[in-house]
């Protein structure tokens, strides 16, 4: 029995510490605008094929876009005027160098805040429409 408990603490021990993040030091939130800390824990993006996909929120010269008319529901257009999805490559299949994007990729924007004593990262994207709204 005291094998068995040994044993499993020890898997116990080696899954968390395969499981743990690094951690991102203090510096990487506020300096740069705490553009290292907002890299080091940025989310992989999934996007529903059919949708509209997401966009730059600008026009590559710093001016606002302003998003395209929604569907209003309509099944059969979610994605019209919106950027063209991918071809499918299988998982992972990338999403970039879209033409009439001014980027080479979708940009994700982020803001990173202290709130008592944790740093907060919070990520945005760019959808150009949803079903019920322009500019989501």
């Amino acid at each position: 029995m005291k094998t068995k408990t040994l044993l499993s603490s020890a898997l116990l021990l080696t899954a968390k510490s395969v499981l743990a993040n690094n951690a991102i030091p203090d510096s990487a939130f506020w300096q740069n605008n705490g553009i290292a800390a907002a890299q080091a824990a940025a989310p992989a993006w999934f996007m529903a094929s059919g949708t509209c996909m997401p966009s730059a929120a600008e026009d590559g010269q710093g001016h606002q876009t302003s998003g395209v008319d929604t569907d209003n529901c309509n099944i059969n257009k979610l994605s019209n005027g919106c950027p063209p999805q991918p071809a499918w490559q299988g998982t992972n299949t990338f999403y970039g160098n879209i033409a009439g994007e001014p980027f080479s990729n979708i940009p994700t924007y982020y803001n990173v805040v202290k709130c008592g004593n944790q740093w907060k990262i919070i990520y945005y994207v760019y959808f150009k429409k949803d079903t019920g709204h322009k500019s989501d």
